[in-house]
């Protein structure tokens, strides 16, 4: 009985993480639109920031686009 409800709890558990990955991908997609957006509206804006990356200091926001493994 132990060993059921241990399983069920674990299958909940992969549901949930599940979710919120989907989630987190959902949120990371709407904000690369929105980056995308504001950059089609904004030319210099985009060429500030690649000189940024090169620079090596990109604000915290982009280095999760740009630098997706860290």
């Amino acid at each position: 009985a132990c060993a059921a409800v241990l399983n069920e709890l674990a299958a909940e558990q992969n549901l949930v993480n599940e979710c919120s990955d989907q989630t987190r991908s959902k949120q990371l997609t709407e904000q690369d639109n929105n980056l995308a957006y504001d950059l089609s509206e904004n030319p210099e804006k985009f060429i500030e920031m690649l000189e940024a990356e090169l620079d090596g200091d990109l604000p915290e926001e982009l280095e999760d686009i740009f630098n997706p493994e860290k």
